[in-house]
């Protein structure tokens, strides 16, 4: 496959680097994504919030906000420098 073929390109040592690279940077990213949004201090106010719902409402209630904070973030990581620019 295309791994084995750029693993013999650049040798298993770069190669090994170059892996371990990535995968402390996508560490780095979900570390930063965890912080950020901080899901566990949100449960007990998601539990408060939604103590009269049934649970289908739960469930429904919990992906909006999921991917309501999803495209914040992807907003945010998008245009978040141009915004901040823009307001100096």
């Amino acid at each position: 496959g295309m791994g084995i073929g750029l693993r013999h390109a650049l040798g298993p040592r770069i190669y090994r680097a170059a892996a371990m690279d990535l995968f402390f940077a996508k560490a780095k990213v979900l570390v930063a994504l965890v912080v950020i949004v901080n899901p566990l201090s949100v449960i007990p106010t998601y539990i408060t919030l939604t103590r009269d719902y049934t649970k289908p409402q739960r469930a429904s209630t919990a992906r909006t906000a999921a991917i309501a904070v999803g495209m914040v973030l992807v907003i945010s990581t998008l245009l978040g420098a141009h915004i901040l620019s823009f307001f100096g």
